[in-house]
């Protein structure tokens, strides 16, 4: 059965619902009061109307054009100048990474901060600190 004669269908069984709720039921002419009261029904004419569907959804966008940049050395993002979707020229700077030894040895001294329980060991740490840092090496991406 076709899409029109499923519609066609559908609206004549409809039509015949509307009418046959419409009447009294042939109790004459004063039952309609009894029942109480009279609700009018409007009839239209069935025609075809299209819906636009939107759909929303959160999510990331990834472009067929996408490159996959290998790091020099193996280390740890320090920062980033870059945003997805943001254009990049050959040779542009997209990042800052910190190699893994540096970072290492920083994340260490700072922990040695944190454990230390005299002044010696806070001098120690101190000293290690400043040494990490002024050691840091970072890599450009």
């Amino acid at each position: 059965m076709s899409a029109r004669g499923s519609i066609a269908t559908i609206a004549s069984a409809l039509a015949l619902a509307l009418v046959a709720g419409c009447g009294n039921g042939g109790r004459g002419e004063g039952a309609a009061d009894e029942a109480g009261p009279v609700v009018p029904v409007r009839v239209a004419t069935l025609e075809p109307r299209t819906f636009a569907d939107a759909v929303h959804s959160n999510g990331v966008w990834r472009s067929s054009g996408e490159l996959v940049v290998a790091a020099p050395v193996a280390g740890v993002i320090e920062s980033l100048f870059v945003m997805v979707g943001d254009r990049v020229a050959a040779g542009q700077r997209a990042g800052t990474l910190v190699t893994r030894d540096s970072w290492a040895a920083l994340r260490g001294a700072e922990l040695l901060g944190s454990e230390a329980r005299d002044a010696a060991a806070r001098d120690d740490a101190r000293r290690a600190l400043e040494l990490a840092r002024r050691e840091l090496i970072r890599v450009p991406l």
